[in-house]
C-alpha cells in the first residue's frame, strides 16, 4: 500500500475547524446577512470521515471538503459524498484525498493514494502524468497561469493541448550543481510575487529559492541563535 506523502503529514490539523466556518464564505457570497453564526460540521452532518486533509472553494462557490475516507462538497445547506468506486467516469478511484487546488480551465485536480483524478461538468476521470509506474504524486499547486503537479521525480504541468503533460526544468541541465531538482522529490512550490522568487521544498533535500528575473538557484538555510 502507499504511504502517506510529506505534504499529506504537514496539512494543518487546524484545518478541520475551517469545515465548520465553510458555511460563512458560501452565505457571504451571496451577500445574505453579516450576522455570523457558526456551526460544526462533522459525520452527523454527512461529513464522510472527520479526518480533513484540504478544503477548496470551486468557481461555481461550493466548498469542497478531502479526507481520509472520501470527498464531500458542500453548497451551506447540505453536504454530498463522493465516495471511491472502481466504475470509470462517475465517483473516485481511491477514498484517500492528499490535495485539491482549482483547475485553471475548470473544476477541478484531486491528487489521491491511488494518483491523479480531474473533476469537471460532473465527472472523474483518471489522469496519467507519466508511464513511470513508481511515480508518487505529492500535491498540485497554481504558478502563474499553470497547475503544476508536485511528484517524486520532480514537476510536471500540462501540455498546451490537454493531451499530456511534461517536466517543469527549473534548472538548466548544465547547471551541475542544482539540476538535480528537476528529478528531486518535490512537496511543494510556492512563487513570491514581491520580491520574484519560486521556494521549491523537497522531500529530503531541503529547500531552494529560484530567483524568476535571472534564473538563479541558491539554497536556503537558517541559523538559530544560542541566547
Amino acid at each position: 500500500m502507499r504511504k502517506k506523502t510529506v505534504r499529506s503529514l504537514i496539512k494543518p490539523a487546524i484545518i478541520y475547524y475551517l469545515v465548520s466556518l465553510a458555511f460563512l464564505l458560501v452565505q457571504n457570497l451571496y451577500g445574505q446577512s453579516y450576522n455570523l453564526r457558526c456551526k460544526n460540521i462533522g459525520i452527523p452532518e454527512g461529513l464522510s470521515n472527520s479526518h480533513i486533509t484540504d478544503i477548496i472553494q470551486d468557481e461555481y462557490h461550493y466548498i469542497w471538503i478531502a479526507t481520509e475516507r472520501g470527498l464531500n462538497r458542500y453548497d451551506g445547506t447540505e453536504i454530498i459524498n463522493y465516495p471511491a468506486t472502481k466504475e470509470r467516469g462517475s465517483y473516485l478511484s481511491h477514498h484517500g484525498i492528499i490535495d485539491l487546488e482549482n483547475n485553471i480551465d475548470g473544476g477541478l485536480w484531486i491528487v489521491t493514494l491511488n494518483g491523479l483524478i480531474q473533476y469537471a461538468n460532473g465527472s472523474f476521470q483518471q489522469k496519467i502524468i507519466t508511464e513511470d509506474t513508481d511515480i508518487v504524486i505529492n500535491g498540485v499547486g497554481t504558478i502563474g497561469r499553470e497547475n503544476w503537479f508536485y511528484t517524486s521525480e520532480g514537476i510536471y504541468k500540462q501540455l498546451q493541448d490537454k493531451t499530456g503533460f511534461e517536466k517543469v526544468e527549473l534548472s538548466p541541465r548544465t547547471n551541475f550543481k542544482y539540476s538535480f531538482i528537476n528529478s528531486a522529490d518535490i512537496s511543494t512550490v510556492m512563487i513570491i510575487p514581491q520580491s520574484k522568487e519560486l521556494w521549491i521544498c523537497t522531500v529530503a533535500k531541503g529547500v531552494y529559492i529560484k530567483n524568476l528575473e535571472t534564473g538563479e538557484i541558491k539554497s536556503f538555510s537558517f541559523k538559530i541563535e544560542a541566547n
